[in-house]
Protein backbone atom coordinates (compact mmCIF):
# COMPACT_ATOMS: atom_id res chain seq x y z
CA UNK A 1 0.00 0.00 0.00
CA UNK A 2 1.31 3.55 -0.91
CA UNK A 3 0.59 6.18 1.15
CA UNK A 4 1.70 10.05 1.95
CA UNK A 5 3.77 9.48 5.24
CA UNK A 6 2.24 12.37 7.18
CA UNK A 7 1.76 12.69 10.93
CA UNK A 8 -0.50 14.98 13.71
CA UNK A 9 0.20 15.87 16.79
CA UNK A 10 -1.14 18.44 19.63
CA UNK A 11 0.34 21.84 19.48
CA UNK A 12 2.00 22.59 22.87
CA UNK A 13 0.73 26.06 23.16
CA UNK A 14 -2.71 25.89 22.25
CA UNK A 15 -3.73 22.00 21.99
CA UNK A 16 -4.50 22.15 18.24
CA UNK A 17 -3.98 19.59 15.98
CA UNK A 18 -1.28 20.19 13.36
CA UNK A 19 -0.80 18.25 9.84
CA UNK A 20 2.30 17.40 8.34
CA UNK A 21 6.05 16.19 8.84
CA UNK A 22 7.45 15.08 11.39
CA UNK A 23 11.13 16.37 13.43
CA UNK A 24 11.89 14.49 16.75
CA UNK A 25 14.46 15.31 18.53
CA UNK A 26 16.18 13.51 21.88
CA UNK A 27 18.37 15.70 24.16
CA UNK A 28 21.26 14.30 25.84
CA UNK A 29 19.21 14.49 29.07
CA UNK A 30 16.25 12.31 27.68
CA UNK A 31 13.96 15.16 26.73
CA UNK A 32 11.86 14.86 24.20
CA UNK A 33 11.26 17.85 21.19
CA UNK A 34 8.99 16.89 18.39
CA UNK A 35 8.14 19.68 15.97
CA UNK A 36 5.51 19.03 12.74
CA UNK A 37 5.46 21.70 9.89
CA UNK A 38 2.08 22.97 8.69
CA UNK A 39 2.67 23.30 4.93
CA UNK A 40 0.90 26.54 3.59
CA UNK A 41 0.93 27.37 0.28
CA UNK A 42 4.27 26.08 -1.06
CA UNK A 43 7.70 24.62 0.16
CA UNK A 44 8.96 28.37 0.89
CA UNK A 45 6.39 28.59 3.38
CA UNK A 46 6.92 25.45 5.84
CA UNK A 47 5.74 26.63 9.72
CA UNK A 48 7.37 24.12 12.26
CA UNK A 49 4.96 23.57 15.31
CA UNK A 50 5.82 22.28 18.54
CA UNK A 51 3.68 19.75 19.17
CA UNK A 52 3.72 17.07 22.52
CA UNK A 53 5.46 14.30 21.93
CA UNK A 54 3.12 11.74 23.83
CA UNK A 55 0.09 12.72 21.11
CA UNK A 56 1.87 11.98 17.77
CA UNK A 57 0.69 9.44 15.53
CA UNK A 58 1.41 8.38 11.97
CA UNK A 59 -1.36 8.50 8.90
CA UNK A 60 -2.57 5.01 8.13
CA UNK A 61 -3.27 5.99 4.61
CA UNK A 62 -6.51 5.20 5.25
CA UNK A 63 -9.97 7.42 5.44
CA UNK A 64 -12.95 6.10 7.46
CA UNK A 65 -16.46 6.03 5.39
CA UNK A 66 -16.94 9.66 5.86
CA UNK A 67 -13.41 10.13 3.94
CA UNK A 68 -11.80 11.41 7.20
CA UNK A 69 -8.02 10.55 7.27
CA UNK A 70 -6.74 7.75 10.00
CA UNK A 71 -4.29 8.42 11.82
CA UNK A 72 -2.71 6.17 15.36
CA UNK A 73 -4.73 6.58 18.24
CA UNK A 74 -7.85 7.46 16.50
CA UNK A 75 -10.84 5.73 17.48
CA UNK A 76 -12.85 3.55 15.56
CA UNK A 77 -16.88 2.59 15.79
CA UNK A 78 -16.02 -0.43 13.96
CA UNK A 79 -19.32 -2.76 13.24
CA UNK A 80 -20.72 -3.48 17.05
CA UNK A 81 -17.12 -2.74 18.44
CA UNK A 82 -15.28 0.59 19.51
CA UNK A 83 -11.74 0.02 18.66
CA UNK A 84 -8.56 2.11 18.16
CA UNK A 85 -5.38 2.19 15.86
CA UNK A 86 -2.20 1.23 16.74
CA UNK A 87 0.90 0.43 14.98
CA UNK A 88 1.91 -2.58 16.04
CA UNK A 89 6.09 -3.35 15.79
CA UNK A 90 5.75 -7.11 16.15
CA UNK A 91 4.22 -7.28 12.47
CA UNK A 92 5.15 -3.42 11.43
CA UNK A 93 1.35 -2.85 10.96
CA UNK A 94 -1.47 -1.16 11.70
CA UNK A 95 -3.55 -2.96 14.00
CA UNK A 96 -7.06 -2.57 15.89
CA UNK A 97 -7.51 -3.22 19.52
CA UNK A 98 -10.17 -3.15 21.33
CA UNK A 99 -9.15 -2.39 24.60
CA UNK A 100 -7.52 0.51 25.59
CA UNK A 101 -4.38 0.01 28.15
CA UNK A 102 -1.78 2.71 27.32
CA UNK A 103 0.71 2.02 30.11
CA UNK A 104 1.20 -1.88 29.46
CA UNK A 105 0.43 -2.36 25.75
CA UNK A 106 2.15 -5.77 25.51
CA UNK A 107 -1.30 -6.54 27.59
CA UNK A 108 -3.41 -6.99 24.62
CA UNK A 109 -2.93 -8.47 21.13
CA UNK A 110 -4.64 -6.79 18.22
CA UNK A 111 -7.69 -7.93 17.66
CA UNK A 112 -7.70 -6.93 13.85
CA UNK A 113 -5.40 -6.07 11.56
CA UNK A 114 -6.06 -2.81 9.77
CA UNK A 115 -6.25 -2.98 5.84
CA UNK A 116 -8.21 -1.23 3.27
CA UNK A 117 -11.22 -3.39 3.00
CA UNK A 118 -12.16 -2.31 6.73
CA UNK A 119 -11.73 1.32 6.64
CA UNK A 120 -15.21 2.14 4.82
CA UNK A 121 -16.97 0.13 7.28
CA UNK A 122 -15.71 2.33 10.45
CA UNK A 123 -15.98 5.84 11.90
CA UNK A 124 -14.33 7.99 13.92
CA UNK A 125 -15.78 8.75 17.09
CA UNK A 126 -12.72 10.45 18.66
CA UNK A 127 -8.94 9.82 20.21
CA UNK A 128 -7.71 8.40 22.58
CA UNK A 129 -6.15 11.57 23.98
CA UNK A 130 -9.21 13.85 23.94
CA UNK A 131 -11.49 11.04 24.55
CA UNK A 132 -10.28 8.68 26.80
CA UNK A 133 -13.63 7.53 28.04
CA UNK A 134 -14.21 6.26 24.76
Amino acid sequence: MKRPIKFRGLRLDNGEWVHGCLYWHLTPQNETYCWINEQKDNIHNLVWLRVMPNTVGQFTGLHDKNGKEIYEGDILQFENNIVYVEFDNTGARFSLYDKIDRSNPTKYNPSWDFHDGMSSHCEIIGNIYENPDL
